[in-house]
């Protein structure tokens, strides 16, 4: 069974041995909040610092709902992913701005809602912009974790499952518009695009 200390190695392992980052400093932290895992951090190959960030995860709720340890390896691949591509960074540049444009004195709040629903209308996918790289980090995040760190797609997809509560139409990640949580993408795609993705990268 992992404990928070192995779960620090298994980080720093990815981070030195698969990402081939020697200069880094990112902490695995035990939550006992309502969040399953998330991260934060600025990866050093894209700017000069070296590669900072925090690893929240709630090991106890996933033991409770019966997660292996392979399944939480892929969840700590995941998040270390996101801190290696900087996703938090392009997720607080979103917020910054839909918070600057929110506090403007106008009917601002309004006026942001509609604009992402009519950015809405004009995406292939249905989403604004800010949904549409959510959606894209994610399917990215995974990939990273699948193909350069655990190479287990068995046990990322039953990890993916275990998530959703095996509901194959449940969002998996989710954007608001008007008070509505509406979703970036469903378990279902997820996991199609994850092994789509997958077996590419198998082929090349």
């Amino acid at each position: 069974m992992l404990n928070i200390k192995s779960c620090q190695d298994f980080v720093n392992w990815i981070l030195s041995n698969r990402l081939l980052i020697n200069n880094h400093n990112v902490i695995v932290i035990n939550t006992k909040t309502s969040l399953i895992a998330s991260a934060f951090g600025i990866n050093s190959t894209i700017w000069p610092i070296i590669t900072k960030g925090i690893i929240l995860i709630n090991l106890d709720d996933l033991y409770q709902r019966q997660f292996t340890e392979k399944e939480i390896q892929f969840i700590l691949a995941h998040e270390t992913a996101h801190i290696y591509k900087n996703h938090s960074l392009n997720t607080l540049m979103w917020n910054i701005i839909e918070r600057l444009l929110i506090n403007l004195e106008y009917n601002s709040p309004l006026i942001v809602e509609t604009f992402k629903g009519f950015l809405e209308l004009l995406s292939p996918n249905n989403l604004p912009h800010n949904a549409e790289d959510l959606k894209n980090n994610e399917y990215e995040a995974d990939l990273i974790a699948l193909n350069y760190v655990t190479g287990d797609l068995r046990n990322a997809i039953s990890c993916l499952q275990k998530l959703s509560n095996n509901d194959p139409n449940s969002p998996s990640h989710t954007w608001e518009l008007f008070n509505l949580n509406l979703p970036a993408m469903t378990l279902k795609q997820r996991i199609d695009v994850l092994k789509e993705r997958y077996y590419s990268f198998r082929t090349l």
